[in-house]
């Protein structure tokens, strides 16, 4: 026992943030970059998803190509707008074989490619991995 009888647990616990000031501060300075670069897309009519092309019809969401680190959450470059479904389904819930059959994959790819190579190739060592899997 820690103290013998003169123990006594604390309390009271305060529960941790599910946000920090900071976050707090970059989710809205990120949902104005995004506001920003809808309106921008719309206007050149280029308001499509990144993953399958077809117009966006009113959703909202964005896929984070580079991820959401740092000043990577806010940064209009990495930032590409997404269909719920092609985005979180067929993107980051499928498995790359499912991936692979997707009709706007091949396209994906090459948008990427045009972007950046470094997110291209981490596309292509998602492919050999799962090949080395699946040939196991």
């Amino acid at each position: 026992m820690r103290g013998g009888d003169l123990y006594k647990p604390k309390k009271t616990k305060t529960p941790i943030a599910k946000e920090s000031p900071k976050r707090k501060e970059e989710k809205k300075t990120y949902k104005q970059v995004k506001d920003e670069l809808r309106e921008e897309l719309k206007a050149k009519g280029e308001y499509k998803c990144f993953f399958c092309t077809k117009d966006m019809n009113g959703e909202k969401e964005f896929h984070h190509l580079k991820g959401r680190d740092g000043q990577l959450y806010i940064d209009k470059k990495w930032l590409v707008p997404a269909h719920g479904k092609c985005h979180v389904e067929d993107y980051h819930s499928s498995t790359v074989e499912k991936l692979m059959r997707q009709p706007w994959y091949e396209g994906f790819l090459n948008r990427l490619r045009l972007l950046d190579t470094q997110l291209y190739y981490k596309e292509i060592v998602k492919q050999d991995k799962a090949e080395l899997e699946f040939n196991d």
